[in-house]
């Protein structure tokens, strides 16, 4: 998936119907490197500890030791948008489809495509062969 074509999937996303940013998920920006979400967007379930690289493999750190820049996400001159190609923000976006969906919802995959299931048994794709962020991004326009 290109830069574009993920961008494309994150902004639809982010315009769907009962779409929230979730701790874990990778967002991206126009100006800046990569952004984890570390909290709800009301500010709760902080994650006050995280991972991340250190000079012998992975460590424990608290987000004072590198600060905290503004609000998140911001808006207007500083949209951000969700990274579809990244795992855990696949999985909060699954997360999202199975909410509005009532839990009935799922992605299965069908050879190397995927497949959205409505929960009677029917698909819910008109593209023949989505992949599986293409999937959960459709799953969400088609939330009742």
């Amino acid at each position: 998936m290109t830069d574009e074509q993920a961008e494309a999937l994150g902004r639809r996303l982010l315009a769907c119907d009962g779409f929230r940013w979730m701790p874990g998920m990778l967002a991206r920006h126009a100006h800046t490197g990569p952004i984890r979400v570390l909290c709800d967007q009301d500010g709760e379930n902080y994650a006050e500890i995280t991972v991340g690289p250190g000079p012998d493999g992975n460590e424990m750190q608290r987000p004072y030791e590198w600060g905290v820049v503004g609000r998140f996400p911001a808006s207007g001159a500083f949209p951000c948008w969700p990274d579809m190609r990244d795992p855990a923000t696949l999985g909060c976006a699954l997360a999202l489809v199975r909410e509005r969906h009532g839990g009935s919802c799922c992605c299965v995959p069908a050879g190397h495509e995927w497949d959205v299931d409505d929960g009677l048994g029917d698909s819910i794709l008109n593209d023949p062969e989505p992949t599986e962020a293409e999937a959960l991004v459709a799953a969400m326009e088609a939330a009742p």
